[in-house]
């Protein structure tokens, strides 16, 4: 499934377990499980250092300036 489709699914209350007679919100172990299940976590193969893709990320968005 790819990252778009998952981020749909996880918009549309794929927060829940699934189950349309139950509305149980999912443990944290059970929402990071869920997002790799829609293919959210672990689809950008391309980040090899993630803390580092992260500073790159916020140090850019601190140059930026108020339009």
């Amino acid at each position: 499934m790819d990252a778009e489709r998952g981020a749909n699914k996880l918009a549309q209350g794929a927060t829940t377990n699934g189950s349309h007679e139950s509305k149980r919100r999912l443990t944290g172990p059970e929402l990071v499980q869920r997002w790799k299940e829609l293919g959210l976590i672990g689809y950008r193969t391309d980040i090899t250092d993630p803390e580092a893709h992260s500073r790159r990320l916020r140090e850019a968005a601190q140059r930026r300036t108020a339009s």
